[in-house]
């Protein structure tokens, strides 16, 4: 329903479509489960999931620190900082695709981690 979409959005191969739902093939779900989550855009607090780092952009991404010394390579590592966390809970759910009337919760130890 409605126009088709390109093979691809954000990134993210696209297997089809009905109206503006997108769908999307992982493997991080078991066979039968379908993840239907809600994107308003990039950094939209709408959205399931927050991504945050530090405002300052000097310490944001991957960053190598100096080691002690005349060479700054010895003893030098490497840091990036950031969290993710629940923005809007309601704005996502796991659905079971089945000929069944009840729902059954995915088995956790068939979910990769």
């Amino acid at each position: 329903m409605g126009d088709r979409v390109s093979g691809e959005w954000n990134g993210v191969r696209v297997q089809g479509n009905y109206d503006v739902s997108l769908l999307v093939e992982s493997g991080i779900l078991p066979p039968g489960y379908v993840v239907v989550a809600a994107s308003m855009g990039k950094n939209v607090s709408g959205n399931v999931i927050g991504f945050r780092e530090h405002p300052d952009p000097s310490q944001q991404g991957l960053r190598q620190i100096a080691g002690i010394g005349p060479y700054p390579v010895t003893d030098s590592h490497f840091a990036r900082c950031f969290g993710v966390g629940t923005r809007h809970r309601g704005a996502a759910c796991v659905i079971q695709v089945t000929t069944g009337s009840t729902y059954t919760p995915p088995n956790p130890n068939l979910i990769p981690i």
